[in-house]
């Protein structure tokens, strides 16, 4: 068989066909022959291609970004099911489009504004802040694109920009836009209401059993016990490691002497000053206060009151002139000095003093010893960190390597992954969030990475069994059971007065008749926006009030099951005027809604008429997908 194939290859007929082929490939490609494509063609737009190097630069850019948002690698059935192929290849295939309709429309932008462009882009600028074209060689080549490529690139956009721009630039948002969004965010309203609260209402007969069993059947999942984890925890830290014990008194001592800023208060002064222009006059000023003038006669006869002169009492670090800090901390006592201050000539004034109080050594000895103690332990722990690291690769178990190295083995015999323990109260756990997170994502037996719950401080920990979720007996949750069907039962029946309550009103009886009845009382609210508050309100109250004009009735869910009965009791519109400021914000808002909108459609119009041909089976191979259309 074989030998009659090569005899026929070597006919002329079949030269003649291996010709054609080749001739076939060389002109559409290989897969062309098959599927209508080029050779790396993923998609056709019109008369625009969207090339598979193009897809798969942009479809890896977008897996890295959402792989650093989610702090780890994301496979490609992952990102199938995010959609995130059909993204990207949206977001090519509207850019062709554009570029299509922009090569149709004559639109093309010159090389020396592209270049312009290029060289105004702040990451492309180096240290002098000037377009550096190694920075940018480098970062084009970091992203694995050519200097062809990203200049082609930025072309096509900037040709899309002009188009856009071109067809739907400038668009004036219809001022009765703006009227309705002013008076929908500015409106306001007050309202009349009373409280149906679920305490007040009268006490309930306890339920049958029936009755309780048929509400725990009903509501079981509320009372289900969650899946537990029993965890075994090793934590090297240096406020464990410290031994306070073994400072010295003489380094403790010693440290005490050399923090002379610490273990008490500076000395502090009472300073005035006051800035004359010249020297003449500041001097004119003390010799009124040496023959008895006060301070505060001084500083009136300049404009002043004392409270403008006074510092109060200040530390030497707390005052900014240097000038002024040097005589009021130079005078043996309360006096007066003239300087040459930084705004002026000053004239400064002490007026009481206080001096520096000091802790003595032996009552701040304890602190310390234990803060040398911890110093010395946080680079204990650097170096046991990288021991227990090969004590576990070399297959020591949690109690051998706390044995080895003296350290607490702590084992928490249940917490759920809201880190409760089966009775409800809450575990104390290092690293609380991140531990739970990562326990709950692993399994028995496990050999984790350690936590580094800050610096210096390592925590190790296993996941010893999984206790798994299930279903509670209703003897267990009893009291639990019982409580849940109480409220619920005074909130139904405060939903029925609520109901009653709202019907009589709408039917003409008023609100403090219907209060009244229900032994309440009725209650006036502050003005309130949509998107505001009022006290005695809640959110569900507020938004019921916009939901009808003046003197709409409604009902919502207070606190505890209770319920509020409230009347539109006033509606004030307010004012528009087209100029102001705070109307900007919304305009520039509904200028780029109303734009996106007008470009969306023109995309589907190009789309409905150029149409958008896509390589299914080359996409498949890039995402790493099943032969499927999910991508159509």
């Amino acid at each position: 068989m074989l030998t009659q194939m090569r005899r026929g290859a070597g006919t002329w007929v079949a030269k003649l066909f291996i010709a054609l082929l080749v001739v076939s490939f060389g002109i559409w490609g290989i897969a062309d022959i098959f599927r209508g494509f080029g050779v790396n063609q993923l998609a056709k737009v019109g008369d625009t291609e969207i090339t598979a190097v193009e897809f798969q630069r942009d479809y890896q850019r977008a897996i890295q970004r959402l792989s650093q948002q989610m702090g780890r690698p994301i496979p490609a059935d992952e990102a199938i099911s995010y959609g995130l192929p059909q993204q990207i290849l949206s977001t090519l295939a509207t850019d062709a489009l554009l570029t299509d309709a922009a090569t149709d429309f004559g639109v093309n932008v010159g090389d020396e504004r592209v270049a312009e462009q290029i060289r105004e882009q702040q990451a492309f600028r180096g240290p002098s802040g000037q377009f550096d074209r190694t920075q940018f060689q480098r970062i084009l080549a970091n992203n694995g694109m050519t200097e062809d490529a990203y200049i082609e690139d930025e072309r096509k956009r900037m040709d899309r920009r002009q188009l856009v721009d071109g067809l739907f630039g400038g668009l004036d948002v219809p001022t009765p836009y703006l009227e309705a969004i002013n008076e929908y965010r500015n409106e306001q309203r007050t309202v009349r209401y009373f409280v149906i609260s679920s305490d007040a209402l009268p006490a309930l007969a306890d339920p049958t059993e029936e009755e309780l069993v048929s509400f725990y059947d009903d509501n079981k999942a509320q009372f289900a016990a969650p899946e537990y984890r029993s965890l075994t925890l090793l934590r090297a830290n240096a406020e464990a490691l410290a031994d306070p014990s073994s400072v010295s008194d003489d380094d403790a001592r010693a440290t005490y002497e050399r923090a002379t800023g610490r273990f008490g208060t500076p000395e502090t002064r009472q300073v005035q000053q006051i800035v004359f222009p010249d020297e003449a006059a500041a001097e004119a000023a003390r010799d009124s206060l040496e023959n008895g003038a006060s301070m505060e006669e001084v500083a009136a006869s300049e404009g002043r009151t004392l409270a403008d002169v006074d510092l109060g009492s200040v530390s030497r670090d707390e005052i900014v002139d240097e000038a002024v800090a040097d005589a009021a901390f130079g005078m043996d006592g309360p006096g007066v000095a003239i300087v040459d201050g930084r705004f002026g000539t000053v004239l400064v004034r002490v007026a009481g003093i206080e001096p520096a109080q000091r802790q003595p050594f032996e009552e701040v000895a304890d602190q310390i010893r234990q803060e040398i103690a911890t110093e010395d332990a946080q680079r204990e722990v650097i170096d046991l960190y990288d021991s227990i690291e090969d004590a576990f690769a070399g297959g020591a178990t949690m109690t051998e390597v706390a044995q080895r190295f003296g350290l607490d083995l702590r084992t928490v015999e249940a917490v759920d992954q809201a880190g409760n323990a089966p009775d409800g109260t809450p575990v104390e756990l290092p690293a609380k969030s991140e531990l739970l997170g990562d326990a709950f994502g692993t399994e028995p037996g496990v050999d984790n990475p350690p936590i580094q719950v800050a610096q210096a401080d390592y925590l190790w920990y296993r996941v010893a069994d999984i206790i798994p979720a299930r279903d509670r007996e209703l003897d267990e949750v009893r009291g639990q059971v019982l409580a849940a069907w109480t409220q619920d039962a005074l909130s139904t029946q405060a939903q029925d007065l609520a109901t009653e309550a709202v019907t009589r009103i709408r039917n003409g009886e008023t609100m403090e008749a219907v209060a009244e009845a229900m032994d309440t009382s009725v209650q006036a609210s502050e003005p309130f926006t949509r998107e505001g508050s009022a006290p005695g309100l809640p959110a569900a109250a507020i938004s019921a009030a916009f939901e009808g004009p003046q003197g709409t009735v409604d009902a919502v869910t207070g606190a505890n099951g209770g319920r509020v009965v409230l009347e539109v009791a006033s509606v004030d519109k307010p004012a528009f005027f087209a100029e102001a400021a705070d109307n900007e914000p919304a305009r520039q808002r509904l200028q780029r809604s109303l734009g996106d909108g007008l470009v969306s459609e023109y995309v589907a119009a190009l789309e409905r008429e150029r149409g958008v041909q896509v390589n299914q089976q080359m996409l498949n191979q890039i995402v790493g997908a099943p032969n499927s259309d999910f991508g159509s």
